[in-house]
C-alpha cells in the first residue's frame, strides 16, 4: 500500500476537510517557517551572483546588533501569536464541522 494525500483520505474516510478547507493549517506552516529561519539566524546560504560560490546571506538586513536582536524577539513573539491563533482556528473549526460542541470549544477557550 502507497501513502495517501489528503484529497485520497477524505474520499475515503468520508472527511470533509473541516469547516475551512484545511486552510487554518497554513497558519501553524507559517509559524514553522519562521520558526525555522530563527533557528538558521535569519541566515542561508546560496550562490554569489557573480562567482556562483556558496555564501551566507542575512535575510534582515539590519545595521545594528541591537536591531537584528529587537527583530528576532518579535519574531519569536509572533511565533508563539500564530501557534494560539492555529489552536484556536481547529478548535472552531471542530465546532464548525460538528466534531466538537459548543462546550467543548469554550473549554478549549478557557483552558488557555
Amino acid at each position: 500500500m502507497g501513502t495517501w494525500n489528503v484529497d485520497e483520505l477524505q474520499t475515503v474516510l468520508g472527511m470533509s476537510g473541516g469547516a475551512f478547507d484545511y486552510n487554518d493549517r497554513r497558519i501553524g506552516y507559517l509559524a514553522d517557517e519562521i520558526e525555522s529561519r530563527i533557528e538558521r539566524d535569519f541566515r542561508r546560504t546560496e550562490p554569489h551572483w557573480l562567482t556562483k560560490k556558496p555564501e551566507q546571506v542575512d535575510e534582515l538586513y539590519c545595521e545594528t546588533p541591537e536591531q537584528r536582536a529587537a527583530i528576532v524577539a518579535e519574531a519569536k513573539k509572533l511565533v508563539v501569536d500564530l501557534r494560539s491563533v492555529a489552536e484556536r482556528c481547529k478548535n472552531l473549526d471542530y465546532l464548525l464541522s460538528g466534531d466538537d460542541g459548543a462546550e467543548t470549544f469554550l473549554k478549549h477557550l478557557n483552558d488557555k
